[in-house]
């Protein structure tokens, strides 16, 4: 049975972005760092990632459909995780972005820009 410490890992990378910071090593390693400095000294039990989703954009045009972040959020409702989004970037200023995170049932966290909650998102 799965624990509200158990999490859900999305990533996103663009293969025509020359961006390095988005590039899928790099996402992990973030994801990592934050793992060890949220957790890495607590006395509690260290979470524990059931799944990893990765969308890969192709085009450099802006995505429109986001089929692993859906997969993602069907997979933490389902099983009552927590999904991590490493690198958010511009993303939420995508319509089809933003109404995928705006489910009441889904708790999710963004590693880089950690102002943007669930909460945030319903006003």
């Amino acid at each position: 049975m799965n624990t509200a410490h158990d999490l859900v890992v999305y990533y996103w990378t663009s293969l025509v972005s020359n961006k390095n910071s988005n590039t899928l090593d790099q996402q992990r390693q973030e994801f990592q760092r934050w793992l060890n400095d949220t957790h890495g000294n607590s006395t509690d039990a260290q979470p524990k990632v059931q799944a990893e989703y990765i969308d890969t954009h192709l085009k450099r045009t802006k995505p429109k459909n986001f089929p692993e972040l859906e997969r993602a959020i069907s997979y933490c409702t389902q099983h009552n995780c927590k999904l991590v989004i490493v690198r958010l970037d511009g993303l939420i200023s995508q319509e089809k972005f933003s109404a995928l995170l705006a489910t009441d049932k889904l708790d999710f966290f963004c590693i880089d820009k950690q102002l943007v909650t669930p909460a945030a998102l319903s006003v």
